[in-house]
């Protein structure tokens, strides 16, 4: 198989696991099954950058964004290095690693949302499960009612309903 044809794969294989990714980490939090759809959906767009086509979009946001993408970058440096003065150097493999899976998820958002076609996708996928997944009435309780009003006017300006 071509590189091409493995890349094309690769880019319509992300398109559909990351917004699969989205509607089931509001179902199952923090589930392993779960998290190996962001883990697939990161694989699958490196995957897609063999393409010169997909390495020329990615370079396209990362120049539209510069600001933000360095700022998130500066971001994640100061948080591994946080590691070293707060004296736990020996666990700065764990931020390091949430970097490349926030950068990575940030990515995969980016190159959804530029895309007409995936826009609606993965926007589908987080409109139904934030519809289909409701705070009990502990956790509004817990969260407060100023925010649950502001998030309740949110959703039905969005939603419109």
């Amino acid at each position: 198989m071509s590189t091409l044809k493995v890349s094309n794969f690769a880019r319509q294989g992300y398109s559909i696991v990351f917004p699969l990714f989205l509607f089931f980490s509001a179902i199952f939090c923090m589930s392993t099954r779960t998290n190996n759809l962001l883990h697939l959906s990161i694989l699958l767009l490196l995957l897609s950058l063999v393409r010169q086509e997909n390495r020329q979009a990615l370079a396209g946001v990362l120049r539209e964004q510069w600001q933000t993408w360095t700022l998130l970058a500066a971001f994640f440096i100061y948080y591994a290095l946080s590691n070293v003065w707060g004296h736990t150097p020996q666990h700065i493999d764990s931020p390091i690693t949430h970097g490349v899976y926030l950068t990575g998820y940030l990515l995969l958002m980016t190159m959804l949302l530029r895309d007409g076609r995936t826009r609606r996708l993965a926007m589908l996928a987080v409109k139904t499960c934030r519809c289909s997944v409701q705070p009990t009435a502990s956790t509004r309780a817990m969260i407060g009612p100023r925010l649950w009003v502001s998030s309740s006017i949110t959703s039905m300006m969005t939603t419109g309903r």
